[in-house]
């Protein structure tokens, strides 16, 4: 009795989230980490986690809440064309950013505030199958549905006494012309609503359940590894604000440790600790050509090599699991960050790569996560299958460069033990 009580409190250990790979990213808030795989041999799960959120604001670099397009700091428009090649003092469009930058600096004159609407579902289906000696694999295929709508502007200049100002007629010629002179740049700022994969991972690992303890009720610990494909959408260059659904074409290869142990016959304590590292990359990408520069929006562009930063996750839970017949609840934090990414241009005759690999948005984030769950199994004894619901709140309580995006969503898995 007591080995099949601890088989069915192994089954749903995991209940309360998937242990998704693919998981930090600055655009909401990050998932819970999930528990430490069971070590029965052949067992089998199917696992589906769909969360969804919303927000209207950002974390900027210092952590403070600010418009969702300024996370990065405002747009300085009034250099937008300093150090772009090839511009034509023939052309309008051009002859207008070459005049503007010639204005002296003054204040926020130039700068622009962009807002917007940023909304997501996320949705993960994994299948892990048990082999023996505690070694199991993972397929986690991510579906996103994401939007970014309502995209507005607010411009910083004074409204009069210092010069220049908003009635600077190179600044008024600018904002007449934006769009225009985006178009001449291959730009347009746009809102977008796509359901694209993310980046699917494949995963081998080992896992062990030590149950001869004399204190603890038992001691777990799950290792894995493998490949981060990169099956999400990329974004798009041609339009300044579009976001990748995972990590822009990088393949990545993620290190995983999952522990936990038992109390009280109800209590589990777990920790977990992850790095998710990228392969470098060659593609072209927009990138800044003067250092006052700033934000989302650029007109230069280049082929180059990047080191996309990599990202690490730590955190710790508290279950009390079991403690209603199969009723479980799950309080846990999390902290990630990405570290900063570099960019190498190839031409690096035209480009500067100290003022390139300034911009702000090669900086990463950093995320702090509060998670709530709440679990019903329903493994009945003697049976093979093993269904199972949860419900969970990620929380984002802090952090830099990223959206105040907190997730509500829900869980359904089956595991089904092979040797009932």
């Amino acid at each position: 009795m007591k080995k099949l009580m601890l088989i069915c409190i192994g089954l749903c250990a995991h209940l309360a989230s998937i242990a998704m790979i693919d998981n930090a990213h600055f655009w909401r808030a990050t998932r819970f980490f999930g528990e430490p795989r069971y070590e029965e041999a052949w067992l089998s799960s199917i696992d589906i986690s769909t969360a969804g959120g919303s927000t209207s604001s950002s974390r900027n670099t210092c952590g403070k809440t600010t418009a969702l397009l300024n996370l990065y700091g405002p747009h300085n428009f009034q250099k937008i064309g300093e150090g772009v090649p090839n511009k034509d003092p023939n052309n309008l469009l051009d002859t207008i950013v070459i005049n503007l930058a010639a204005q002296p600096s003054s204040g926020n004159f130039g700068r622009m505030i962009y807002d917007g609407t940023y909304s997501i579902v996320d949705t993960t289906c994994m299948l892990t199958q048990n082999f023996f000696h505690g070694f199991f694999a993972q397929i986690q295929i991510p579906i996103r549905s994401m939007e970014l709508s309502c995209i507005k502007r607010c411009d910083l200049s004074s409204i009069g006494g210092q010069h220049p100002n908003q009635t600077n007629v190179w600044w008024q010629a600018f904002l007449t012309n934006f769009d225009a002179i985006l178009k001449r740049y291959c730009l347009e700022v746009s809102s977008f609503n796509r359901t694209s994969l993310g980046d699917t991972a494949v995963i081998i690992g080992w896992t062990k359940n030590h149950e001869e303890t004399e204190v603890l009720d038992f001691i777990d610990l799950t290792v894995k590894t493998g490949i981060l494909a990169p099956t999400g959408h990329i974004k798009d260059i041609h339009n300044p604000f579009d976001l990748a659904t995972g990590y822009d074409g990088h393949w990545g290869v993620p290190v995983v440790f999952n522990t936990a142990f038992g109390l009280y016959e109800w209590l589990n304590i777990g920790a977990h600790l992850s790095a998710l590292m990228f392969l470098d990359k060659k593609q072209t990408v927009p990138i800044k050509t003067n250092s006052q520069q700033n934000g989302f929006i650029k007109l230069a562009r280049t082929q180059s090599d990047i080191q996309h930063g990599t990202v690490w996750h730590a955190g710790a839970y508290a279950k009390a699991d079991h403690v209603a017949h199969g009723l479980s609840f799950l309080g846990g934090y999390s902290f990630a960050r990405q570290d900063r990414s570099y960019i190498k241009p190839c031409r690096t005759d035209i480009f500067d790569t100290a003022i390139i690999n300034s911009d702000e948005t090669l900086h990463g984030f950093t995320m702090h996560t509060v998670h709530f769950g709440l679990e019903y199994d329903f493994t009945k004894q003697e049976s093979m299958f093993g269904p199972r619901i949860g419900i969970s709140y990620d929380m984002q309580i802090g952090g830099t460069r990223i959206f105040k995006t907190s997730m509500i969503g829900g869980q359904l898995g089956i595991d089904i033990s092979w040797h009932i």
